[in-house]
């Protein structure tokens, strides 16, 4: 496949789910977002702390529309959700 054609699917796919991220906290408490991470064992101790909890949220609202890789990259592997994460 050609990417525009990759990234059209991406988009029809997100298109039909933009419902779920409607329910995604429009206000973050810095410290009680990385509380959460850290109780779901997830990427918590980064500075990045809001890129981590945006797509920690995502994971937990997407994961039965799309197929997330798990891949590991030289020495960078992308993080699976835990079994703890729940929205």
């Amino acid at each position: 496949m050609y990417m525009n054609a990759l990234l059209q699917k991406d988009i029809n796919l997100l298109s039909r789910n933009i419902k779920k991220t409607k329910k995604l906290p429009t206000h973050w408490d810095g410290k009680a977002c990385v509380l959460e991470l850290k109780e779901a064992d997830y990427n918590w101790r980064q500075i990045e702390w809001w890129a981590l909890y945006f797509e920690y949220k995502c994971i937990a609202l997407l994961r039965d529309s799309f197929q997330i890789p798990v891949k590991k990259y030289n020495n960078v592997m992308q993080i699976q959700p835990s079994e703890k994460q729940k929205v």
